[in-house]
């Protein structure tokens, strides 16, 4: 079951750099694209955990995100607030998709960690 998930994240991820290469040609919209891509990475590594041993090797994954989103930071800093907005509202409903989906992954992750 794990092989299917990770397949269909994948292909997930795939979609979204196929869709960000083919209609982001604007920096403003692949950068809100990638951030809503490794928003779902996120999610998608915190949903893998079951128990507090599964918990431990998504560490790194989630700290080489953390680095992807980092590096993306200084680009969209660097962009006029008009232009960040505008990017933010062409793309806001896959946005708060991917933000809600990692909230319940974070929901689910905290649970798990307090043992419940």
């Amino acid at each position: 079951m794990l092989t299917y998930s990770r397949n269909g994240f994948v292909l997930l991820v795939l979609g979204l750099l196929v869709t960000c290469n083919s209609g982001c040609s604007k920096p403003e919209n692949r950068l809100v694209k990638q951030q809503i891509a490794l928003n779902n990475e996120v999610a998608a590594e915190m949903d893998k955990v079951t128990d507090k041993a599964s918990a431990e090797p998504i560490g790194k994954a989630v700290e080489a995100i953390q680095k992807k989103y980092e590096a993306d930071s200084a680009a969209w800093s660097a962009l006029p607030t008009e232009t960040q907005v505008a990017a933010k509202a062409a793309h806001q409903a896959e946005y708060d998709q991917a933000l809600e989906r990692l909230k319940e992954a974070r929901k689910k992750y905290s649970a798990v960690m307090r043992g419940q």
